[in-house]
Formats: structure tokens, C-alpha cells, sequence
């Protein structure tokens, strides 16, 4: 069943497969057992990287940050700019 990942606002950011949303889920922790979402900064990013997490899901999370933070990603993504350096919520869902 895919998960979408999107803003706070709503913004999709993504769409990941089964396989994709485990690892990604995996490797960050939940602040409680219902929570459904994720902060998401640069430092994050690093963090899914050195543990290899998937190449696409990092890329659409790097474009997702570079739009938010008003630097522009080049992809389809557009969100509300927030200062430069700082994080977004995603939210995840399944469907």
C-alpha cells in the first residue's frame, strides 16, 4: 500500500512504496506510537544518507527542504519559504 509523504500544509512531497516507507521509517523514531510525522532538516538528510537510505525518497526530501527554505529546488515542488537552515514537518499517510 504506498505512503504519501507531504507538508504541513498539505504539499505533496512524495509518494513511496512499501519497501521505500520501511526503511525510511526504520531509520527515524517516532516521538509516540501514533505519531505521523517527521521533522525533516539538513542534518536529517546527512543522517539518512550515511545509512543508506533510498536514493529517490533523499531526493525528493532534499528538493522539499531546498523550496521551503526559498533556495528552490528545480523540481515540481513548491512550498511557503521558512528561513534558510530550518526543517519541515512531513506527514506520512497511507492509502
Amino acid at each position: 500500500m504506498p505512503v504519501t509523504l507531504r507538508t504541513r500544509q498539505g504539499r505533496l512531497i512524495a509518494t513511496l512504496t512499501d519497501a521505500q516507507f520501511e526503511q525510511f521509517e526504520l531509520l527515524l523514531a517516532r516521538e509516540r506510537p501514533d505519531d505521523d510525522d517527521y521533522y525533516i532538516d539538513a542534518a536529517t538528510l546527512g543522517y539518512l544518507r550515511a545509512r543508506e537510505c533510498d536514493a529517490a525518497v533523499l531526493e525528493q526530501l532534499r528538493l522539499a527542504l531546498l523550496d521551503a527554505s526559498g533556495q528552490g529546488g528545480g523540481g515540481s515542488y513548491r512550498a511557503t519559504p521558512q528561513p534558510a537552515g530550518e526543517g519541515i514537518d512531513v506527514i506520512w499517510e497511507r492509502w
